[in-house]
């Protein structure tokens, strides 16, 4: 009898977590608006065709659908296909290692949906409790999917210079990113400056070339945007050992995305760092005033840094999922740096971040990035406008912050 109640326990627990990945993946989320025939103006369609679009924030890693993001899948805004009929040259995977599962702020006491992704779609077992081996995990994936010859893995500089030198076309680069530096288990409130080098130097030896600090929860190097310490009103930026992190990512040239960070850890960062900083995927408040976008100073610092702020493609960062507020976010990005010192040109750092495959629904997928373009022509932008904002501007700052060989 005991045996038949564990055997019936273990199986509702098992379909549970299958739910629980339907409801967090692609049963309610990571649908788009409009998939597959998108309508462009012709002269949109020939511009995008001589473009290599940079996205600075996809979550597909969170997920396995089998053998879908290299074969192609119906599930998700992205898969290698998709990139590649939306022109995309460079595309930035972040791995996600603990998310709230979509319910509103502050996140601090809210259950980590990783858990039942994890569980659900049949992880290690120590992904089950670990953020670190999650990060682990969805690391080799990275790995193993640039193994496929239509995939360039971007690890060094030269890498990205090669990749862009390659006219031939047909083939993507995969930058890998870290959502949030809590995956450092081993790091803690006392950790020394050598501890949080050798923990940084792990994580850069598993293919992580972009970092973020903060998901959507507090953590020991500081407060998110999204936590509890920012709703309570105790932004205190960074920690003393966030300080240490930030600066070892910095000594090992690591980029920085701000996205998620508190105002006053955004701030810090900016005293801290000399380096391009990335916003990987954001709205600004000047736009869709909330707690997760990025306020005007911030725009301005990021801006005269020479780093880049991708605008997503979700309603919590442009108030809905139309083409035309992401452009009119972008617009109102400008008209924020229009005439700002140290900032020759306002369209030079302003990207797109999609958030694709992020627990959120969007209006295309990935090879709808066409939409942007259409919308950007038809308002009167220029094709060199346009070719930064696609892509262009998000690859510079790329290509200034991956290491040299060696």
């Amino acid at each position: 009898m005991l045996m038949r109640w564990l055997v019936w326990f273990l199986g509702l627990t098992r379909w549970t977590a299958r739910f629980g990945v339907w409801a967090f993946d692609d049963g309610l989320r990571n649908r788009a608006d409009v998939e597959g025939a998108y309508a462009a103006s012709p002269e949109a369609e020939a511009l995008h065709g001589s473009l290599r679009v940079a996205d600075g924030h996809a979550d597909s890693l969170m997920y396995e659908r089998g053998n879908g993001f290299l074969a192609g899948s119906r599930r998700g805004h992205v898969d290698v296909a998709r990139l590649l009929k939306g022109r995309v040259g460079l595309q930035v995977l972040t791995v996600v290692t603990r998310a709230s599962g979509g319910l509103a702020p502050p996140f601090g006491a809210q259950p980590d949906a990783l858990k039942i992704i994890a569980k659900g779609q049949g992880w290690p077992v120590e992904t089950w409790e670990s953020p670190r081996a999650r990060a682990m995990h969805q690391a080799a994936k990275w790995r193993r999917w640039t193994e496929d010859d239509r995939i360039v893995a971007l690890r060094e500089r030269d890498d990205l210079e090669a990749f862009l030198q390659d006219g031939s076309g047909g083939r993507v680069a995969l930058l890998l990113g870290l959502e949030g530096c809590h995956a450092m288990e081993g790091l803690h409130a006392g950790s020394s400056a050598g501890e949080v080098a050798a923990e940084v130097s792990a994580f850069r030896r598993e293919g992580f070339r972009l970092m973020g600090v903060h998901h959507q929860f507090d953590n020991v190097f500081g407060p998110s945007s999204e936590g509890d310490a920012v709703a309570a009103g105790r932004d205190g930026g960074l920690s003393p050992v966030g300080e240490l992190l930030v600066q070892e990512l910095e000594r090992q040239e690591v980029l920085i995305d701000v996205a998620h960070s508190s105002p006053a850890v955004v701030d810090d960062i900016l005293r801290l760092t000399k380096r391009p900083l990335v916003s990987s995927h954001t709205g600004v408040v000047a736009h869709t005033p909330n707690g997760r976008n990025l306020g005007d100073a911030h725009v301005r610092a990021i801006a005269r840094r020479g780093g880049v702020i991708g605008i997503g493609y979700w309603k919590e960062a442009v108030g809905d999922r139309s083409v035309k507020s992401i452009v009119d976010a972008m617009e109102v990005t400008a008209g924020l740096l229009r005439g700002e010192e140290g900032v020759d040109d306002p369209y030079d750092h302003i990207g797109i971040g999609s958030d694709f495959d992020g627990a959120v629904n969007t209006g295309f997928n990935a090879d709808g990035h066409v939409l942007v373009t259409d919308e950007l022509l038809r308002r009167g932008h220029d094709a060199g406008v346009i070719r930064r904002v696609m892509g262009a501007n998000l690859v510079r700052v790329v290509k200034a912050g991956l290491p040299g060989r060696g």
